[in-house]
């Protein structure tokens, strides 16, 4: 099959060859209505239509900060939680890289799509789609109704729910936490994240 398809394209059946083949090949183009140069413009277009998305829930993720907080401390206590209700930022969790560090964060405030650790900019593309498979990591809605799910949840019989409820105030005022979130200020930038 290899060799038919290098013929098709111009080239013998030698691996040496195989490296020089065009961005446009017949058999591609006629079997499967594809060449690298559409593949990488669909590819473009996912990246876009995800950042697009996560803008769009905007207002569902500005719950997400005070939510994660009510959340937090019923059963333990969440990285995951605690990095949305101190900076606002819900980091993506397939977006591991091979160091194990999370790269992409959701920006509560805004919904864009934020880089980790230099979280001043956008995350990168190639961070943005190795999330891809897991797009409901990027659903605002899911993430609000699970939040309100734990939120209601009862408290671990180890602790004590008269002391979370004081650190839960405690931490809400020490933010200046509102169930709205708005950013004040410039976002963290971290060395690194990982749970």
């Amino acid at each position: 099959m290899r060799d038919f398809l290098l013929t098709q394209c111009g080239f013998g059946s030698s691996v040496i060859e195989a490296h020089r083949l065009p961005r446009r090949c017949p058999v591609n183009d006629r079997i499967f209505g594809l060449n690298m140069t559409s593949l990488e413009t669909k590819v473009k277009e996912l990246d876009e239509l995800i950042r697009a998305y996560t803008r769009s829930e905007r207002e569902l993720w500005q719950l997400v900060p005070y939510l994660a907080l009510q959340a937090d401390g019923r059963s333990g206590y969440s990285s995951q939680y605690s990095l949305a209700y101190s900076v606002g930022l819900w980091r993506i969790e397939h977006s591991l890289d091979r160091f194990s560090s999370y790269t992409v964060a959701v920006d509560c405030a805004t919904g864009e799509l934020v880089s980790i650790p230099n979280t001043h900019e956008k995350a990168h593309k190639e961070d943005v789609l190795r999330c891809a498979s897991r797009l409901r990591e990027f659903d605002a809605a899911a993430v609000v109704l699970e939040l309100r799910k734990e939120g209601k949840a009862s408290y671990s019989k180890c602790y004590d729910e008269a002391e979370i409820k004081a650190w839960r105030l405690r931490t809400q005022e020490e933010y200046d936490l509102r169930e709205v979130f708005i950013r004040k200020g410039e976002v963290p930038i971290f060395g690194f994240c990982w749970d």
